[in-house]
């Protein structure tokens, strides 16, 4: 086991990602949890969503120009399905709390996984030659959809991945005209601790949206749990009761330490005053 963890290094460091993603895959080890293949491993700043995202991003760019390519990675990204769920290894992160508590942690993580391989095989199949999200967005709806209600995630938050996985080059034919955007200082209190860890909550409005508020794809695989996102759905009515929220446009939203470290859950309602805060400075300029 200690040469596979080994070779998986090697593939990537050298930036051969989704390689790396396949061989972790065949881990079937019941007892290995996330963390302990991370330390394992040795790969320094290793987190679920780089993982992931770096693979399925690695299969949308290296294709794009080649069609022998494409069809190949097309072939990655489906037999990723069909081995689904993912082994213990990519879902089991020693959770604590209650059983159900941990349970729902895992099965969060199994379904962005699966949004992160349905979205890439969207870049794929789709046809991006204009400013939107084009035909790939129509191709995995319905089952984009089970995932949004399963995860309390928008299904705008999946359209925004989809754009993300997007070639640079791609990226930048589809350059959009500069976004409202608005930072502001938060501090992040884990429970049970008296001290915090200051954080930069920044808000973005986005165009031709359908109102909804939602997380930007970096914070993909960071479960927010119930009292958080009651938090969220409570800052938007209010912003909506002073009739400042707009149908025709998203609020996407990011979180980040300020110490550069990740952030693994959100708990607790203690950002909503900085949501509904931000968001109406935010949208008054409109």
């Amino acid at each position: 086991m200690a040469d596979d963890y080994r070779a998986i290094h090697q593939l990537w460091t050298q930036g051969n990602y989704m390689e790396a993603l396949e061989e972790i895959w065949q881990i079937q080890d019941e007892l290995l949890t996330f963390p302990s293949f991370q330390a394992a491993a040795s790969i320094e700043n290793l987190d679920l969503r780089d993982l992931v995202f770096r693979a399925c991003q690695q299969a949308a760019t290296i294709s794009w120009t080649n069609t022998f390519e494409r069809e190949q990675a097309r072939q990655w990204v489906e037999q990723r399905l069909k081995a689904f769920p993912p082994p213990p290894v990519l879902i089991e992160h020693g959770d604590l709390g209650l059983a159900e508590a941990v349970s729902d942690a895992e099965t969060y993580r199994i379904e962005m996984i699966h949004a992160h391989l349905l979205c890439t095989l969207a870049v794929l199949q789709g046809e991006w030659t204009s400013g939107t999200v084009p035909s790939g967005k129509a191709m995995f709806a319905k089952e984009l959809s089970a995932i949004a209600e399963a995860t309390d995630v928008p299904l705008s938050f999946f359209y925004n991945l989809m754009q993300e996985l997007l070639p640079e080059e791609v990226k930048t034919r589809q350059l959009h005209p500069a976004r409202p955007t608005l930072s502001l200082t938060t501090l992040l209190v884990r429970e049970g601790r008296e001290e915090g860890v200051v954080a930069t909550l920044t808000l973005e409005l986005l165009p031709n949206g359908t109102g909804t508020l939602y997380p930007s794809p970096d914070l993909a695989f960071v479960r927010r749990d119930p009292s958080f996102r009651d938090a969220e759905k409570n800052a938007r009515t209010y912003v909506e009761s002073l009739g400042l929220w707009r149908k025709d446009r998203d609020v996407c939203w990011r979180l980040e330490r300020r110490d550069r470290q990740s952030i693994l859950a959100l708990g607790g309602p203690s950002l909503g005053l900085a949501f509904a805060t931000g968001m109406a400075k935010l949208l008054v300029t409109e």
